[in-house]
């Protein structure tokens, strides 16, 4: 199907997994279906609401806006231990793993609400991992849950292909011309190389739509917040979630800490 020269080789897709990989390295994204039911949905939906009323009344609407965080809720699974079986889903960590590696790690976990005829403070086109350089392998990658169907009526989030690959900010006209809207089923989940340009969408119906942002990265860069210290009572540091949240990649806090035998100290071997 395709014409064959000197050491151009088709990639050959031998499973799912590979079928994202592919579309990672190259487009910058790709969705994976299917990933949580219906009645998973309402729970989960329950919960935003309820968490999302208990923000606004602990730290005020007024205070939210001006820090630019009034659609956002940060850190759900320290309120709530479904977001943190969200965070451990198997199906995306097995993708993860096979991106970032098994010593990845959760940098953030924060819920977006697009509220009907808000703009959105990630309205503006924008990276996750806000650097203003491009890596030969990836650092970080987004797994956006989509809690609601997002389509262009409700505002679904904007993604700019390739340019994750991109060292600087392209013209207006190519954004234009190249940026896509997604069209995701609830339930899915939406991965993206968090270098890859995205915006939020303008919401023009009447309901909130609501998804959930989870960022993975090698273990060397820093949490958003410090999830060893708000887990260290839920978690056990020595299991794979302890790994996962970040109990692995501690920095020692004196030479002291420091210089114990390798297999106590607080940043392990083997996370980079």
């Amino acid at each position: 199907t395709y014409r064959e020269y000197p050491g151009f080789d088709q990639n050959e897709l031998d499973s799912d997994i590979a079928h994202h990989l592919e579309n990672l390295e190259i487009l910058g994204y790709s969705i994976v279906p299917n990933v949580i039911s219906a009645a998973e949905l309402a729970e989960i939906t329950g919960l935003l609401v309820r968490l999302y009323r208990k923000q606004d009344e602990e730290f005020g609407v007024e205070r939210l806006k001006e820090l630019n965080d009034y659609e956002v809720h940060r850190g759900l699974l320290m309120e709530d231990e479904t977001f943190l079986s969200m965070a451990a889903n198997a199906r995306i960590l097995e993708i993860v793993h096979a991106v970032l590696g098994k010593s990845a790690i959760l940098n953030l976990q924060n819920a977006s609400c697009s509220k009907p005829g808000s703009k959105h403070y990630q309205s503006a086109w924008h990276r996750d991992f806000a650097k203003d350089f491009v890596a030969s392998k990836c650092l970080a990658l987004n797994a956006f849950w989509c809690i609601d169907n997002f389509s262009p009526k409700n505002g679904a989030t904007w993604l700019l292909p390739y340019s994750h690959k991109l060292e600087k900010f392209p013209s207006e006209n190519y954004i234009k011309a190249n940026g896509i809207q997604l069209e995701v089923p609830a339930g899915s989940v939406v991965l993206w190389d968090s270098l890859l340009l995205h915006q939020a969408g303008f919401n023009h119906t009447e309901k909130p739509r609501f998804g959930i942002n989870h960022m993975y990265t090698r273990p060397f860069i820093k949490q958003q917040i410090d999830f060893p210290v708000y887990l260290k009572s839920r978690v056990d540091p020595d299991s794979a979630l302890g790994q996962l949240m970040g109990f692995w990649a501690i920095p020692p806090k004196s030479v002291k800490e420091f210089r114990v035998d390798p297999d106590k100290r607080t940043y392990r071997s083997g996370q980079g």
